[in-house]
């Protein structure tokens, strides 16, 4: 896939976002391409599950996404829904 400036981008392109997940909270919607989960590069959709999945298993707070939005590429923070704020 390329991105606005013609460079080749590795992730996945989102065509839905689940209700509730950590990418509907944090403000990602289809359309959008992740590129990266805290620092991890996603290289596909095993991948993307891979790390979502990690993300709640361990609980994790938080979370940083970075996106490419088809126009610009993104950080989103998020907190993740299953924290309680403690």
């Amino acid at each position: 896939t390329k991105g606005a400036a013609g460079e080749t981008l590795s992730g996945v392109y989102l065509t839905e976002v689940g209700d509730g997940s950590p990418l509907e909270v944090a403000g990602i919607s289809a359309g959008e391409f992740i590129q990266a989960v805290d620092g991890q590069p996603v290289k596909d959709l095993k991948s993307l599950q891979k790390l979502l999945a990690d993300l709640e298993n361990r609980r994790a707070k938080t979370a940083v996404f970075l996106v490419n939005t088809g126009y610009s590429t993104q950080f989103y923070l998020v907190q993740t829904p299953w924290n309680d704020g403690q």
